[in-house]
Order: structure tokens, then C-alpha cells, then sequence
């Protein structure tokens, strides 16, 4: 049994879900610790993220007797536990998908707007179904199922129809009715194909649950683990698959009466692994919510380590001081308690085993550690990237280091945890350069994880230009700059040039986006106001391809790449809220004349330069009054300036910015959170002025003309001008509306 903690740490559940969801995305909060206080003294290593490639773990191996826990959820029998995937012949994204069917809570459903369908499931370890369960869903019950076979099959291909019911009728909404099969044989696919519904023109099914026909276990048994493909429903993740790769471990159980339940796992033993001074533990956990029970079960979870005296980190805990990088907790209880998880997302725990240093881990565990549960809490989640490892200490040189422009990116438009772009940018700046994972979108430009391929990798089809408030607000005037090692005429459809990399071959700060992708292209840019650098590195001296392209397909634009490597040319359009957009003139030069230029194959409107070389670079600026002027503000800006001083100036302005709360006795995470949140707040209001006059004067004090469109001056009263110590622009979007700002 776990040793409970004294919540010490305890937050409300809006603070911890605004810690977690803030750092969750930060490679460099991930190991945020105090900088070892001797870090010669280092320690061993261990890591599984539970791919065929790692160690495998231990099935469902109790490390101590469970206490009132069964290794069993949902309802008597359920067969759910071990589900892998679910398919449809359709659903209604995002909110009601097929997986709704799947997840034991009538309050969610799945509906296709089709009079028939199928939906199948496919299990981890092939079972035999002697019965099932469906539960009608809350509309109209002429959208119920009326006719339907359940089917099995253990290649998904080929069907043997083992029930048939027709005629059926669901009398009441969100009940749940009881059905029996005749089977013996064992199947990995179990389909529900819906031939007929009760006269509507769509179907709707809170849930469906297929049973081995038996009750749940008389006694305590030890909680289900297995690996697996990952969860199958998630608000802001890429379903059926970890966090990184295409595995991760499920935990399942349930409690069997009300009052305390405990149950711990072994997942690897016969490990000799040293702490040492600068030794941390970190994972990811993803506690499926249960919308039915409030109380977060899941949550009531931790990995916990066996050492070789014998006692663990949870026991070891009060007496040593151990806590997660939030000042939470690290066992079991403490997590549920503290409530310190969001549910069904994933999230990082990080923690400093350095007052452990001498001793040695033996096991890695999986502890469950309930005392307010009852006799029908069930619980489910998963686990990823097990490590033990060194930190590493963020650099302090400085405060940019501690920003990370990805926070507030696992986001979408269905569920908020910040909705944000990671903007590289000067402060308040006129341009905003972004990676986009979606490159042909004026609003949610890039997804953490949600948007991965098939090997859970992220891709991105532009390192662009942007002016994004917020997605909700959307874009205005982009531009999509990607490289390619393409040696012919590139493909330039979005899908096609994206390109694959890792998280930890990011770096997403305010003075520098850099990326190196799978295929071995290293994309870099550094910014001014109206300007910026981007450096493309090629796998090698035969270099590749830069195409530049306009988003979204309602935005038009006239782009160019000479044969002296000049490149020219506008873009023209935004969301339906950016009202007043103005038209954005682009100039750039690459520093090496093209082999070859033109237009991508299967996308006209991306231009493109050759270059065989090695080493790249593009200057590029940007105005909304004429190709003249942003010609101009490339000259003024970065055309006799090197990219390490460009981002040296860059990463002074911020740090002068940053620099306004001193937080000396913080933690690294502490850290993280402060910087990341100042630099947001920091970007907004954007400059909307351009320097006209002469070279010596800062461009914020000089008027610029309303723009036509046609790069001509109009309308010179509607101007920004400086007038009393004060900016004043038309709200940044041209219109009639006018804002005053203070100069800085």
C-alpha cells in the first residue's frame, strides 16, 4: 500500500490545469530543475516510450497486493479495456466521433448522418464477446438503431455474423439495454453494422459495449497493464498513438466497494540504475477523464521506483522532499488530491532525484492510490516516455532561454489551452515569423500534436510570415517560405513539401526558430521589425530547393524568384475579421544566385529558386505601402547585418523587455512560466509604421500612407502619425477605428 502524503501543495483545479497545460509543451521545462549542486556527481539512465524498439514492459504484474481494485473497467464483463482502435463508416467530427461510442459515458455520442453504418472495434488480445450492451443517446429516438448484426473477424476483412436483431426499439434516452450472443470463438474485430434506424436521417449511439458475458471479479486483482496503440479519443492529441512514437502503456481498473484502494505494478525490474546529484525522473500520463465521476479517478496515479534498500520513491517522498516540477507531489495520492493533471490530455511529471544521489533504483512501478472512490469507480489512462536521466539545466545566460513560443499551441478550436502560434518576433513587432504544421490555414497555423502523421511525427508545409491576434481573430497577409531537397521541380501542394521532425530538434524562442527535419535540412530564422533572416543548411554541398507561397486559397498573390535570386512580389487577402486588410509587398535576396527557378509543380502560386549549395541564406522584408518601400526596409534592416547579429540585437531586445521582473530565487519552471507569459504579453500591440524618411531615424516615428493596394499613397489624413508624443494608427487594420499608443 502507497504512504499517502500531506497535500501540502495544493492548488485549485483551474491553477493546476494552467501550470500544466502552460509547461506540458516545453522540451525545455521538461527537466527544468535547480542546476544540480554537483553536477559531477552524475547517474545512470533508463528510458522506455514503450515502442517495439524498448524493453518490454511487464503485463499486468502486481508488485504488492491490491486493496479493493480490480483490474476491470466499465461495466460487468466489459471487453473495453483492451480495445486498440475504433473506426466508423462516418461520424460527426470533432464532437461526436466514433470513439464517443467507446468511452463508458452516455453523456457523449457518436452520430453519422447516414440512415445506415458500421462501427468497429479492434482488441489488443483477441476475446470471445458473449454479450453487449448499447445505450441510447439524448436527441431523438427516431435516430436510434432498428436493425443490425454484430460481427467478428480476426483479420477486419472478412465477417462472421454471430448476432441478428431487427425491429428494435429504445423506449427511454440515455439507457442502456442488454443483449446476448451466441459465441464460443475468440475475434480481434468486433463490428455493430446498423442496417436500418427507427426513420430518421442519421444514427446516433451513446455507447456500445461488448462483454465476455461474465461479472466482475469476487476479489481484488492486479490493475490491467498492457501496451497499446494509445488513447483513442483525446480533445487536443493525435488519437491511437503516445505522446512520441506509435505506443504507450494503459493502465486499467476499478474499485470493487467504497472507501480506500490501492494496487501497484511492476513495468520493469532487475534494473541497476545509480542516482546521481543531477538524476530525474520524468513521464507523461494521460488520466482519461470520466465524464460520468467527477472525483478524476485516473488521476489518482504515479510512477514510482523501487530502490535497492528496498523502500520506494513514493514512501521516500515526505522524508526526502520530493516534488514535481509544479511543487506538487509525486505519489499517487498526492497527484489525485492536488489535482494536479487535466484529464484526458497528456501531461509531464518531472522530478528532482538528487536528494536520493548514492542510491540505486531496482524497479520502475505504477502505483494507484484512491481513498474517495466507491463501489462503481472505474479508472483508465495511459503512460509514455519513461526517463531517467541527468537534467539538463537551462542556460542562464539569458531570458530567452527560458521562453518557449510553443505554449499554448496543443490547442484547437474545440478546446483552448491557449490557442497561440509560436511567434518569433522583436517585441511589439511589425512581423511575426511562425512555423505552420498547416500552412494553407488564416487561423490555427500550428498544432502541437494533434496534427502528426502516421509515425507521430509532426510536419511542417511553411516557416512563414504571419500578423495573427489570435486564431479566433485569424491571419492576415501571410507567406510560406519551405525548403525541399527536391533537385527537379518541386511539388509545391502544402501536404506534399511538408516535412517530418521531433519536438527535441526544435528550438522555439523569441530571437530564433530553428528546425532540423528527418530528411537532414536544418531551417533557421532570426527577425527585425520588418524584416528577418532565414539560414537553410543542406544535408550537403548539392543543396536543394526554397519555394515561397502564398496560405489560404481565398488569399491571391504575385510572387517571383529571379535569376539573380531576387525575390518580389505581394500577397493579398486574410480571415473575415481581419477588416481593412491591406495588401503586403514582399522583397527578398538569397545569398547565392539559383541554378534554376519557376513555378512548383500541382501549385502555381508557389515560386521556387534551385541552389546548389550547402549553406543558404534568405533576406527578406515585408511592407503594406510598396515593393519600393519593403525594398527599403530590407536595406535599412538586415542587408549589411550577419544572421548572428541579427538575432543578437533580437535577443538584447528582449532580454531589456524580460528583464522588468527579476525572479532570482525561482525554479526553472518557475522560470519558464514567467518568461513565456511576459514574451506573449510582449508581442501585442504590433507595430503598424514604417520608416519612410531617412535611414538614421527609427521607423516608428515616421507616417505611413494608407495603402490601396496598389502601392500608392492615398488618404493621407488617415495616416499613423506622431502627434503629441503618441503613435496614432488605425487599429492596425486600416478601418475607422483609431488607437493612440505611447511611444517607446
Amino acid at each position: 500500500m502507497v504512504s499517502p502524503r500531506p497535500a501540502h501543495s495544493r492548488v485549485s483545479r483551474v491553477a493546476a490545469a494552467t501550470l500544466v497545460s502552460s509547461l506540458i509543451l516545453s522540451p525545455l521545462s521538461g527537466l527544468a530543475l535547480a542546476t544540480p549542486a554537483n553536477a559531477a556527481d552524475p547517474g545512470g539512465s533508463f528510458r522506455s516510450s514503450f515502442e517495439t524498439t524498448d524493453a518490454a514492459a511487464l503485463d499486468s504484474k502486481a508488485y504488492a497486493p491490491s486493496v479493493n481494485v480490480a483490474g476491470k473497467k466499465f461495466g460487468p464483463g466489459s471487453l473495453l479495456g483492451y480495445l486498440d482502435a475504433v473506426t466508423a463508416s462516418g461520424e460527426n467530427a470533432p464532437n461526436e466521433p466514433a470513439t464517443a461510442a467507446a468511452d463508458g459515458a452516455s453523456s457523449t455520442k457518436w452520430l453519422v448522418k447516414t440512415t445506415t453504418a458500421w462501427l468497429r472495434y479492434h482488441l489488443s488480445v483477441p476475446s470471445v464477446v458473449k454479450a453487449y450492451r448499447l445505450t441510447s443517446a439524448n436527441d431523438d429516438s427516431t435516430r436510434d438503431p432498428k436493425n443490425w448484426t454484430v460481427d467478428g473477424s480476426n483479420d477486419g476483412s472478412t465477417w462472421t455474423t454471430l448476432d441478428t436483431r431487427t425491429s428494435q426499439t429504445f423506449p427511454s434516452r440515455l439507457t442502456t439495454y442488454s443483449f446476448t450472443v451466441d459465441n464460443t470463438t475468440a475475434y480481434s474485430y468486433y463490428r455493430l453494422n446498423i442496417t436500418a434506424n427507427s426513420g430518421a436521417s442519421m444514427i446516433q449511439l451513446a455507447d456500445w459495449e461488448i462483454t465476455d458475458g461474465s461479472d466482475n471479479p469476487s476479489g481484488p486483482t492486479p490493475l490491467i497493464i498492457k501496451t497499446g496503440s494509445g488513447p483513442i479519443s483525446a480533445p487536443t492529441a493525435k488519437t491511437s498513438v503516445g505522446f512520441t512514437g506509435v505506443k504507450s502503456l494503459q493502465y486499467v481498473g476499478s474499485h470493487l466497494a467504497a472507501g480506500d484502494a490501492t494496487a501497484s505494478s511492476t513495468l520493469y525490474e532487475g534494473l541497476n540504475i545509480p542516482i546521481g546529484s543531477a538524476t530525474a525522473l520524468s513521464y507523461q500520463i494521460f488520466p482519461i477523464l470520466e465524464t460520468t465521476d467527477l472525483k478524476y479517478p485516473a488521476t489518482y496515479t504515479a510512477v514510482d521506483l523501487e530502490l535497492s534498500d528496498g523502500t520506494t520513491t513514493s514512501l521516500m517522498s515526505a522524508d526526502d522532499d520530493l516534488v514535481d516540477q509544479y511543487g506538487f507531489g509525486v505519489t499517487a495520492r498526492d497527484h489525485g488530491r492536488e489535482e494536479a493533471f487535466y484529464g484526458s490530455q497528456w501531461n509531464r511529471v518531472t522530478v528532482d532525484l538528487g536528494s536520493l544521489a548514492g542510491k540505486t533504483i531496482t524497479k520502475v512501478l505504477l502505483s494507484y492510490d484512491n481513498p474517495d472512490g466507491s463501489a462503481t469507480t472505474t479508472f483508465s489512462g495511459w503512460l509514455d516516455d519513461i526517463t531517467i536521466a541527468d537534467a539538463t539545466p537551462i542556460d542562464a545566460s539569458s531570458l530567452t532561454h527560458y521562453v518557449d513560443t510553443r505554449r499554448g499551441t496543443n490547442a484547437n478550436s474545440s478546446f483552448s489551452r491557449g490557442n497561440n502560434i509560436p511567434a518569433t518576433a522583436v517585441p511589439n513587432g511589425f512581423n511575426f515569423f511562425t512555423p505552420m504544421t498547416n500552412a494553407t490555414s488564416d487561423s490555427w497555423l500550428y498544432a502541437y500534436h494533434q496534427s502528426n502523421n502516421s509515425d507521430n511525427k509532426p510536419t511542417l508545409q511553411g516557416i512563414g510570415i504571419s500578423h495573427e491576434p489570435s486564431p479566433w481573430m485569424g491571419d492576415r497577409e501571410q507567406l510560406a517560405v519551405m525548403p525541399t531537397l527536391d533537385t527537379a521541380q518541386p511539388n509545391g501542394t502544402p501536404s506534399n513539401r511538408a516535412l517530418a521532425f521531433t519536438h527535441n530538434n526544435e528550438i522555439a524562442q523569441p530571437d530564433l526558430y530553428s528546425v532540423t527535419f528527418d530528411k537532414g535540412i536544418k531551417a533557421e530564422v532570426t527577425p527585425t521589425d520588418h524584416a528577418g533572416i532565414y539560414r537553410f543548411t543542406f544535408p550537403d554541398a548539392t543543396g536543394g530547393s526554397v519555394m515561397v507561397d502564398k496560405t489560404t486559397s481565398g488569399q491571391s498573390s504575385n510572387l517571383a524568384i529571379s535569376a539573380s535570386g531576387e525575390l518580389t512580389g505581394w500577397t493579398d487577402g486574410g480571415s473575415g475579421l481581419s477588416a481593412g486588410n491591406s495588401r503586403m509587398f514582399v522583397y527578398g535576396t538569397f545569398s547565392q544566385a539559383p541554378t534554376a527557378v519557376g513555378m512548383a509543380s500541382s501549385r502555381t502560386t508557389a515560386a521556387y529558386g534551385r541552389f546548389a549549395t550547402q549553406n543558404l541564406e534568405l533576406r527578406i522584408a515585408t511592407s503594406f505601402i510598396s515593393l519600393a518601400q519593403a525594398q527599403k526596409n530590407l536595406a535599412l534592416e538586415v542587408a549589411d547585418t550577419s544572421f548572428e547579429d541579427v538575432r543578437a540585437a533580437a535577443r538584447d531586445a528582449w532580454n531589456d523587455r524580460l528583464a522588468a521582473i527579476e525572479v532570482p530565487n525561482a525554479t526553472q519552471a518557475q522560470k519558464v512560466t514567467l518568461y513565456s507569459n511576459l514574451y506573449r504579453l510582449s508581442l501585442y500591440p504590433n507595430s503598424q509604421s514604417e520608416n519612410t524618411g531617412s535611414a538614421d531615424a527609427p521607423a516608428w516615428k515616421y507616417a505611413s500612407p494608407v495603402n490601396d493596394k496598389t502601392g500608392n499613397a492615398t488618404d493621407t489624413d488617415t495616416n499613423a502619425a506622431v502627434r503629441d508624443g503618441k503613435i496614432y494608427v488605425n487599429n492596425g487594420f486600416w478601418d475607422t477605428y483609431r488607437t493612440a499608443w505611447p511611444l517607446y
